[in-house]
């Protein structure tokens, strides 16, 4: 489980809002996002910004966006949503994330720029976090 204010602390932006904790991390506002941190991803023929609303009555309890929007939600606002997914991915170190891609077109998995090797799973068409490593006995 995330707090809001600390992984904003860890990856930089800006938060508006109530701090809450989050739990997984979706891109989906069509599934339940029930405790989830919606990010707002644009793409070439959608933008998540759209969505947030619809996220939030799905159960998302904070959205990540790159401006802020007209709607009753924390918002963690940053430069680019998807540099913000991946570096939230990327420091997660150690601790579980519980991070999942929801997108069905969020095919591509964060990757670190240091030596690191992350374990990706998927489960029920959802990209899920494992574990991160940055162990040079694994940087091959």
């Amino acid at each position: 489980m995330w707090i809001l204010s600390a992984a904003v602390a860890t990856v930089g932006g800006q938060l508006l809002g109530a701090d809450q904790a989050f739990t997984e991390v979706s891109s989906d506002s069509r599934v339940d996002c029930s405790g989830h941190l919606f990010i707002a991803l644009r793409g070439e023929h959608f933008d998540g910004h759209d969505h947030v609303a619809a996220a939030q009555a799905a159960g998302a309890v904070a959205a990540m966006v790159d401006h802020p929007l007209p709607v009753d939600i924390p918002q963690w606002v940053v430069a680019d949503t998807r540099l913000g997914l991946g570096q939230l991915a990327q420091r997660g170190g150690n601790v579980s994330l519980g991070a999942s891609l929801r997108s069905p077109a969020a095919t591509a998995k964060p990757r670190s720029r240091k030596c690191s090797r992350q374990s990706w799973r998927k489960s029920a068409g959802c990209w899920r976090l494992a574990a991160i490593s940055t162990t040079t006995s694994e940087c091959r």
